[in-house]
């Protein structure tokens, strides 16, 4: 186990629901990195096997 963070910045015109989420993130172990979510399902889902069944 180990611990890091990670923080996200969001960006669109809806601060509720952005066009993109951009973030960086470090961990204990000396990792560090960023991070580019802009693409989105409008689809919710309540299960992760189901939301999986979409993405592959």
């Amino acid at each position: 186990m180990h611990l890091g963070a990670l923080i996200f910045e969001t960006h669109g015109e809806n601060e509720l629901v952005p066009d993109n989420l951009d973030g960086e993130y470090w961990t204990d172990r000396n990792t560090t990195g960023t991070i580019v979510l802009s693409e989105k399902n409008e689809q919710l889902y309540t299960r992760f096997s189901d939301a999986q069944k979409n993405f592959r």
